[in-house]
Formats: structure tokens, C-alpha cells, sequence
């Protein structure tokens, strides 16, 4: 099968966040089964790519009756043919310093989708399907509607939507589909017209349709249940595999045992103690937080948690970065609060290489997420050995099995669910419970882990 992808992210070669790596895996996973995968990029201005590049043709667009130009190149990246999008890279109005957050976000990737549309129309031979992930691309399917192939739109996070007006998309000589309102909603088209919808996890799927997760899309969502399925999302295991993984200089082969996992896990504490991170030795149980420090991620029991085990003379580590002024200055204060605590650890500057070491190291890692589509971050812990504490919202619930819930199979059982802020204590006290008076109960929970994705 031919399948085009477009989307805002692939990692490792550009990535903001999970969205990167979920795109990134799935590509890589499709073509190791024989499909041929080609993906499409936006070629951000800021991006240093090692790979080569090579120019395919120019693509004209309109914006505000001005004649714009979109250079499209192509590179091989292992087994994916990309196409790399440069929005009139020669006019400083479409320049941008990072993925997202400039003020023309809208506009940047409408033109991207405009121009993957025009280029599209030129291929000889048509893709069977094309994959649009997000608001971002969600437009296509309404630009794709007259086409041969059919369309696919994966919902990564319906809080974000590309809301506009109309009048935003006339700048382009384009239409809503609606001409009753004024009001656009990019994602919301997508739904409407994209022939399959994916999310990210079954919950997600049905969280969607009732819950605040749709972000007053609940009734689109609602309408398109048939044509909507969710699928839990996986890592890639090449870049996350304790057995290779190039950001660490230790191996490790758990088909050893549990021992060889402790020993592992002893090599990544002495290494991050050696960079400066936790230097206090402590016998204690580690448990820590890796994520954006954004709404969604409940930063109030994050900071709850770190109070918590850092109370208990226990190591904390936070790795993660607030886009929020303001949720920053609120870390950044705790920061200072345990300035002098040598358990307590605040890194708000991502580094890939610590973040694998942080992982490898932890003994439990907390993610007690408002609500998450699916979520990565409890997978890899759990591929490296750390259980993870949950929160029981949509992806979690999914992929994170409770060690005392009688309904699920004891083999099943990977980590500690909870359900809000007043049982997180209670969670948090068990884990310490389970690392330092029942063994049996951490290795169990640690071996299962070890045979999720």
C-alpha cells in the first residue's frame, strides 16, 4: 500500500513533542511491513538537517493577492522518502524560530496544506491513503474530497483545533465548506470530511464523544463515531531499547532477570550523579516526572508529588519546560524552595541524553495527567524498567494496570493507578511501600512492564 503522511513533526529529524515520536514510530513501523510510506514536512527555517536534500520543483500559492512560492525537496531517511515543505522561504512573513507558538501558526500551515494539496495533484501515480495527523493537516481532507485516495485523520490532542474565521481563509482564495458562519474550526473540518478518523487510545476515543477531552467537539465526534477507532499508540524500540540505546554507555539485556535490571538501573543513578543530578546516595526509591509543564499534565500534583517525596527524603527529578510564563515562574519558585535539598532535582532545559538516563534511573515515574490521549512516556518507563504511577484517564487506563485490581490478570498488573488528587498520597506512600517491604510485588510489577511496547 502507498501511504502519504503529512504532519508537523517526525521524530527524531523535528520534533516538539509526543507527537514527533508517535508519527516517527508509526512510519518506521509501516514501512518495515512492506508499505511504501512517504512523508510530508513542513522545512521549518530553523531546521539543521545532517541529511541531504534535493529540490523537486516549486509550488505557487496566494495569500492577500500576493503570488507566493513553496520550494518542495526530497530526502531518504532509512526506509521513508520525505518531502520537505519550505513555505516562501525568501519572504520574512513566513519565517519562524520554532514548531509552534509563532503568531502566524494558522496561516503557516494552512499554506503547508495548500501546497501539499497543489503537489499531490501533480503526482502521476496516487497514494492509496493520506494520513493527516492533527489540526494542522486536518484541512486536506476537505481539499482531498474530489480525490482518488481516501483520507485518514489522527486526533494526537483535540484541545488544540486551528479555531479561525472564514475571512482567514479567504486570505488563501479558500472555503470553509460552510458558508452559514463566520466561524472555522480546522479540525472540525477534518472530522467532517476525512473518510476514517483514528485516535490515540480507546478510552480517548469515548472520552471524546463525552467528556471535556473534545473541547466542544464532543457532538462532532459523536456524529462520526462510526468512521472513528482508537488505537493505542507504541514507541519506537530502536531509539528506546535498554539493550542499544546510543544516549547510554551501559547496556543491558533483561532477559537476565530482575537482578540484571537493578544493576542497570544502579549504573544510570551513578552516571546522573556524576553530571550532578542527585548526588545525595541515598538506598531510597527515585521517582520522578518527564514532561511539558502545560495544563494538561496537572502541574498542581506534579508539584504535589515532588513535595511529597522530597518530604520523605527520597529523590525527586524533574525534567520538563513550561511554554507558560507563568506556569515557569511557578517551578521555577519551587526550584528555589528546594535550592538546598539534595534530593530534589528541577531540570527545565530538555536534553535528550538525560532524559534517556532519567528514565534508566528511576524507580517509579508519575504522570498525573488531567487527561492524556495516550501517552508515551509510561510505555518507556516501563521498557526501562520503571513502574509507573497513573492517573486513570484515557490512554493511561489503557496501558497501566492497577497491582491491586482484582479485575485485571496478576500478569497484567504493571504499576499504580489512582484516581485524583485525593488518593496521589495514597499512591505515592504504596510505591515506597512496594520498593522497600514487598519485593515480590516490585518485581512483578517491573517483569510485567518489561512486556508491554
Amino acid at each position: 500500500m502507498y501511504i502519504v503522511h503529512t504532519a508537523t513533526e517526525l521524530a527524531p529529524l523535528v520534533k516538539a513533542g509526543g507527537l514527533g515520536d508517535a508519527v516517527g514510530g508509526l512510519c518506521k513501523e509501516l514501512a518495515s511491513l512492506g508499505h511504501t510510506i512517504h512523508v510530508y514536512l513542513p522545512l521549518y527555517p530553523f531546521l539543521s538537517l545532517s541529511i541531504p536534500l534535493e529540490l523537486q520543483c516549486q509550488i505557487p500559492f496566494v495569500f492577500d493577492e500576493a503570488a507566493m512560492m513553496t520550494q518542495v525537496y526530497k530526502s531518504q531517511y532509512g526506509q521513508l522518502e520525505l518531502y520537505w515543505f519550505a513555505i516562501a522561504p525568501f519572504c520574512p512573513y513566513w519565517h519562524r524560530s520554532k514548531i509552534y507558538g509563532e503568531a502566524n501558526d494558522l496561516f503557516y500551515f494552512l499554506a503547508f496544506s495548500l501546497s501539499v494539496d497543489a503537489y499531490l495533484k501533480t503526482l502521476a501515480i496516487q497514494p492509496d491513503w493520506l494520513h493527516l495527523h492533527d489540526w494542522h493537516t486536518a484541512y486536506l481532507a476537505f481539499l482531498s474530497q474530489h480525490q482518488s485516495y481516501s483520507t485518514l485523520l489522527t486526533i494526537h490532542n483535540a484541545e488544540h483545533q486551528g479555531c479561525c474565521q472564514r475571512k482567514d481563509l479567504q486570505r488563501f482564495h479558500l472555503d470553509s465548506g460552510d458558508p452559514t458562519s463566520q466561524d472555522c474550526n480546522l479540525l472540525q473540518i477534518g472530522l467532517t470530511y476525512a473518510h476514517r478518523l483514528t485516535t490515540v487510545s480507546p478510552s480517548y476515543a469515548k472520552e471524546l464523544q463525552m467528556g471535556f477531552q473534545g473541547f466542544g467537539l464532543q457532538e462532532t465526534f459523536q456524529r462520526h463515531q462510526e468512521k472513528l477507532t482508537g488505537i493505542i499508540n507504541g514507541i519506537d524500540t530502536h531509539i528506546w531499547s535498554p539493550e542499544t540505546d546510543s544516549h547510554l554507555n551501559f547496556a543491558c539485556s533483561f532477559h537476565h532477570g530482575f537482578s540484571s535490571v537493578l544493576e542497570w538501573k544502579k549504573k544510570a543513578k551513578l552516571e546522573l550523579q556524576e553530571r550532578g543530578i542527585n548526588t545525595k546516595a541515598t538506598s531510597g526509591p527515585w521517582c520522578g516526572s518527564i514532561c511539558r509543564l502545560v495544563p494538561q499534565k496537572n502541574p498542581d500534583l506534579i508539584e504535589a508529588s515532588a513535595s511529597f517525596w522530597i518530604g520523605k527524603g527520597l529523590p525527586f527529578i524533574l525534567l520538563g519546560s513550561a511554554p507558560n510564563a507563568s506556569v515557569q515562574q511557578r517551578f521555577d519558585a519551587i526550584r528555589l524552595k528546594f535550592q538546598n535539598n539534595p534530593h530534589a532535582t528541577f531540570i527545565y532545559t530538555f536534553d535528550e541524553t538525560v532524559a534517556h538516563l532519567i528514565f534508566a534511573a528511576l524507580d517509579f515515574l508519575i504522570i498525573p495527567s488531567l487527561y492524556e490521549p495516550c501517552g508515551l512516556t509510561q510505555l518507556i518507563a516501563m521498557r526501562y524498567g520503571t513502574i509507573p504511577i497513573v492517573r486513570q484517564t484515557g490512554g493511561l487506563q489503557d496501558t497501566v494496570f492497577d497491582w491491586q485490581n482484582p479485575n485485571i490478570c496478576p500478569e497484567n498488573r504493571n504499576g499504580i493507578v489512582f484516581q485524583g488528587s485525593h488518593d496521589l498520597a495514597l499512591a505515592l506512600e504504596q510505591a515506597i511501600s512496594i520498593f522497600q517491604d514487598q519485593e515480590k510485588v516490585y518485581r512483578t510489577l517491573i517483569l510485567n512492564g518489561l512486556h508491554q511496547d
